[in-house]
């Protein structure tokens, strides 16, 4: 949960970045990159889509056992359920925070700063609607004991 807040408050460093290459005035992107920078917006707008879906959908194979993440040698206090869900959780913070990097890229590319405020705004969103909920988790291990229990 702190990592997700830590993630959110870096989209806003991002944006006081913006704000203080704006201010002093340095030149970034030229015409030809300006161009370039209109055809990867529309671009980096069907990718944000396709993550959009992709972060459920890498979710439910997560959770569910289908997709491991493990590590060499190393123990960890936590049950192997636990690391199941924040595992997931970082996951679904990176590809979220992701959207206002891509942002930062196409502002530096162009020079634009409303497109890193529209990724940035594209990245709100999808922490809001993916920051994990812990009625969700709960609900998820209840089922994994449920099924735990049923395999008994």
């Amino acid at each position: 949960m702190l990592i997700g807040l830590w993630m959110i408050g870096s989209v806003f460093v991002y944006a006081i970045i913006v704000e203080f290459v704006k201010k002093i005035g340095h030149s970034i992107g030229s015409t030809s990159s300006a161009s370039s920078a209109a055809i990867l917006r529309y671009a980096l707008f069907g990718f944000a889509t396709v993550i959009f879906f992709l972060i459920r959908a890498i979710n439910n194979h997560f959770l569910a056992g289908d997709i491991r993440i493990t590590g060499r040698g190393t123990a960890s206090r936590y049950s192997p359920d636990i690391q199941r869900l924040m595992t997931a959780a970082v996951i679904t913070y990176a590809f979220c925070e992701s959207m206002a990097v891509l942002g930062l890229i196409l502002y530096f590319l162009g020079g634009n700063p409303t497109d890193f405020y529209v990724f940035m705004l594209i990245s709100l969103f999808f922490f809001s609607v993916y920051f994990p909920k812990y009625g969700r988790w709960e609900e998820w291990m209840k089922d994994r004991f449920k099924s735990a229990g049923r395999a008994r």
